[in-house]
């Protein structure tokens, strides 16, 4: 059964999707790739997909074999900009007041 996934090039189908991706430009991360850019765990990704921090679109792959998410870079660098603000307002103000 896992010969199925397996295509003649030797790539799996979600190989060959994320290459199609990428060859036609379509935007997005999956949900690994978010959860290594946010330094968190695949699981808190899909929590903050079901939360609505991140937004993603649902995929369906090839020959109906499952789906995955694509995930818009845009909310992935606004958390990362948000947890930078908020790692900065908890530094003690150093020097006097401007």
């Amino acid at each position: 059964m896992e010969d199925e996934l397996i295509s003649k090039d030797g790539m799996s189908d979600m190989e060959n999707l994320i290459f199609s991706m990428r060859t036609h430009r379509i935007k997005g991360l999956t949900v690994k790739e978010a959860s290594l850019e946010l330094g968190v765990n695949v699981r808190t990704v899909f929590r903050m997909l079901k939360d609505g921090r991140l937004k993603a679109e649902k995929w369906k792959l090839f020959q109906g074999k499952g789906y995955f998410w694509l995930i818009d870079p845009m909310s992935v660098a606004r958390l990362q900009v948000r947890k930078e603000m908020e790692q900065e307002a908890k530094k003690p103000n150093k020097g006097g007041a401007i």
